[in-house]
């Protein structure tokens, strides 16, 4: 989309100097709080996303704050997985926030090009995104808007499939009251994209970063199936997602492992306390099945296919740590006795010799008193 389309306030941009440090070359993306460009930082030299907030916003308070904890929230959260805030502040009235430019492409596109994927990689992807939500709550931070869209997949250190979680325009402090008052927009709509808010929210009733790993759920579950748990727009879709339960992904299709299912299923819980309770947990689960679980399933099908892709490649033998070979107890199995020959004959015959010499002496002694003399 050229700059023509936009606000006119936004087509003097492109090609200027911005708030003295940005050489803006062109417009990548747009978004209902304002427009992200591309431009070198020239402090650094790095090539950065600006995200520049609509000039019209600039007096709106609630607009306005919520790009405030954009910035503040990207700027804290230090975490590989994160997105890294290369410089914020305000120029010409207008708020603004530069991070690293990612090169790679959304959730959103590899769902839709490659989607139900495979468990490996399901696992991995979702590791990611729960370290990175690891790094936020460790902060005091909720996303409250995670989703394929704010998720890039991007090459780092030669590692494919690297996972960037970005916009964190609707994020808010857990337990701050004076973000409280911000849950819903100016239209009277709560935050949130419908289908990964998790029913806690909608209801309206208290939420945390436990809503965060709901979203997770949603992602993870549409990532193996290949399609969302819930159908539906607007309030129908907020009526599922609270009422109903999501079939199990082994019932679909693209089937699912049980050990993966039972992670998904158990962050799509409907209530809070019944799901998962931490980022971190959830990161362990993943990394431990993905490391051992996983592995036998992939051995047993290694003989039924052809080379598997990169991304299903198991570590070397020499980078693995030594493991304790398991063999399962075999189940014991009743069988009838069987007779057999062997010993059986002599015994019987030794019970008849040692029976007649008995019998022998017995009338022997017993003689004398039964015909006395």
């Amino acid at each position: 989309m050229s700059d023509s389309d936009s606000d006119p306030n936004e087509m003097t941009l492109t090609g200027t100097l911005f708030a003295g440090k940005f050489d803006v070359v062109d417009r990548i993306g747009e978004g209902a709080m304002g427009n992200v460009y591309r431009a070198r930082h020239l402090p650094t030299g790095e090539w950065v996303a600006l995200k520049r907030l609509h000039p019209e916003h600039a007096s709106d308070e609630e607009v306005t704050a919520r790009f405030n904890r954009e910035m503040e929230a990207t700027a804290n959260i230090r975490h590989e997985n994160t997105v890294r805030v290369v410089d914020y502040g305000e120029s010409d009235g207008s708020l603004y926030l530069a991070m690293e430019l990612i090169e790679g492409r959304s959730l959103d596109d590899v769902l839709i090009d490659e989607a139900p994927l495979p468990a490996r990689r399901v696992a991995d992807i979702g590791r990611q995104i729960a370290s990175a939500l690891v790094g936020a709550h460790e902060r005091n931070f909720v996303h409250r808007d995670l989703k394929p869209e704010n998720i890039m997949l991007t090459v780092q250190d030669g590692v494919s499939d690297f996972v960037k979680v970005l916009d964190f325009g609707l994020a808010a402090l857990i337990d701050d009251e004076s973000t409280k008052a911000a849950r819903l927009t100016a239209q009277g709509l709560r935050v949130g994209t419908p289908l990964f808010m998790a029913p806690e929210y909608i209801e309206g009733t208290h939420s945390d970063h436990r809503g965060d790993l709901y979203a997770l759920g949603v992602v993870m579950y549409m990532l193996v199936v290949g399609k969302a748990p819930f159908l539906g727009s607007g309030y129908q879709l907020l009526t599922r997602a609270v009422t109903e339960t999501p079939i199990p992904p082994s019932q679909q299709p693209s089937g699912c492992e049980p050990w993966l299912e039972s992670i998904i299923l158990r962050l799509m819980e409907k209530k809070p306390g019944k799901r998962i309770q931490t980022a971190e947990e959830v990161e362990r689960l993943l990394s431990s099945q993905q490391a051992v679980t996983l592995f036998p399933f992939e051995r047993e099908e290694a003989t039924q296919s052809s080379t598997p892709p990169p991304y299903l490649e198991r570590p070397t033998p020499a980078s693995m740590p030594p493991q304790k070979s398991f063999t399962p107890p075999r189940r014991a199995h009743y069988s009838p006795p069987v007779q057999k020959g062997g010993y059986g004959p002599l015994i019987l015959g030794a019970a008849l010799v040692l029976g007649f010499f008995g019998f022998a002496i017995g009338i022997f002694l017993l003689w004398p008193v039964l015909y006395p003399s």
